[in-house]
């Protein structure tokens, strides 16, 4: 890997939730690189825990426009001396609307890389899935609205941000591959590296009793959105069968529950008589969330449509066994399935098995969290670092118009 020093710019959306990326990024300095971090919302860390990181922050609430004309103040102040990569979420925030000889006011043209970084399928949602999600139980309009409305203006910022980018990273092969299909960026100029794992989720003692939770049930724990694309009928379906064979069962749902998206699902577990054998809880801080992963005998993720979640790898990280479905954003953190139970059927009846045979073999499990464990060793941030510097190298190496 070159280590001709290099600056590298990174905005991320905020500190706590992406911990685990602005560890990844501050390990660049160690490759020669002069990091500058910076947070679109909430505040950095302290100084001392990152000392080889510049830390930017953003004035209050800038809005789109606003912040288009803060970044072209602050890269024009930017000695621009060596090669430097741009990384965002949305290059378009960053204000690239013009070329960088405008930005640079006629300055010597440095070695500047803008790269896109993607981490759901978002165009295939929209136009390919969205339509096929279930109808079990008819989509009101609002819910409808409510689903274009989250995934829409990603599309329109993605289209935008590429307009002017030289690489993207996609957190799976399949969000690379639709960049290339529906922004027109080059395959060559993609790649597909998986999110890093935020080592704060370690294995710990259960703290049942902290979080409400009785010793004598079994915890099935399921961490996200509750949205029809996320499977969460499966999941409640997959409930009422596990019901059966073991009677203690409780499913924990940790995310926001949007009052909009509520009548389907809630019909749902009316409909099964599972209300008293469901907890749901909102929106929890780190601390708590890796509680509830301990505490958790099984988390299940029958998702149908996803990035690379954050919170198979958290799991993982914890101890706690997963069993999701086969797509491709699960599928490359752990491609050979050691760790993680694919069913390949996302179907209730297909959960049944798997999860019984976690409960009932003790050496099978301990197998599956110790596979876990080096699933998530291999995300670590030292390791995803060296993967996207060296697609930096690359594009560094290209004659770029």
């Amino acid at each position: 890997m070159n280590t001709t020093e290099r600056e590298l710019i990174v905005c991320l959306p905020c500190y706590r939730t992406y911990e685990g990326r602005y560890e990844t990024f501050s390990l660049a300095a160690q490759y020669g690189y002069r990091v500058r971090l910076v947070l679109l919302h909430g505040p950095h860390p302290p100084a001392t825990a990152y000392p080889l990181v510049e830390q930017v922050t953003l004035p209050d609430h800038l809005n789109l426009w606003s912040r288009r004309k803060f970044w072209q103040q602050w890269f024009a102040s930017l000695p621009w001396d060596r090669p430097t990569i741009l990384q965002d979420t949305f290059l378009a925030q960053m204000g690239f609307y013009w070329p960088p000889p405008r930005l640079l006011r006629h300055r010597q043209l440095p070695e500047i890389r803008k790269v896109l970084y993607l981490v759901s399928p978002t165009p295939g949602f929209l136009f390919q899935g969205h339509w096929r999600q279930p109808r079990s139980i008819p989509m009101r309009w609002q819910e409808i609205l409510y689903e274009w409305r989250l995934q829409f203006p990603l599309v329109v910022m993605e289209w935008l941000s590429c307009r002017f980018v030289d690489g993207v990273i996609g957190n799976t092969q399949q969000i690379a591959l639709e960049a290339s299909r529906y922004y027109g960026v080059p395959a060559a100029n993609s790649c597909a590296i998986p999110d890093e794992v935020d080592p704060f989720f370690t294995p710990g003692q259960r703290q049942r009793q902290v979080l409400g939770l009785r010793d004598d049930e079994v915890i099935l724990l399921y961490v996200g959105n509750p949205l029809r694309r996320k499977g969460i009928d499966i999941l409640i379906k997959a409930l009422d069968l596990l019901r059966a064979e073991i009677p203690a069962a409780r499913l924990v749902m940790v995310g926001f529950a949007d009052p909009g998206e509520s009548a389907w699902y809630s019909q749902l577990i009316t409909d099964r008589d599972l209300r008293s054998r469901i907890t749901f809880v909102g929106r929890v801080d780190r601390e708590t969330l890796r509680e509830y992963y301990r505490a958790a005998d099984v988390m299940l993720y029958p998702t149908r449509h996803e990035g690379s979640p954050r919170v198979v790898k958290e799991a993982l990280g914890a101890g706690c066994p997963v069993v999701c479905s086969d797509v491709p954003g699960i599928r490359i953190i752990d491609p050979e399935g050691q760790g993680v139970i694919y069913c390949a059927e996302n179907q209730p009846e297909a959960y049944v098995q798997p999860v019984l045979r976690l409960l009932r073999d003790t050496e099978y499990r301990q197998k599956r969290i110790a596979a876990g464990a080096e699933v998530a060793n291999s995300l670590m941030p030292d390791k995803i670092i060296t993967q996207l510097l060296s697609f930096y190298d690359d594009l560094f190496s290209k004659q770029l118009a």
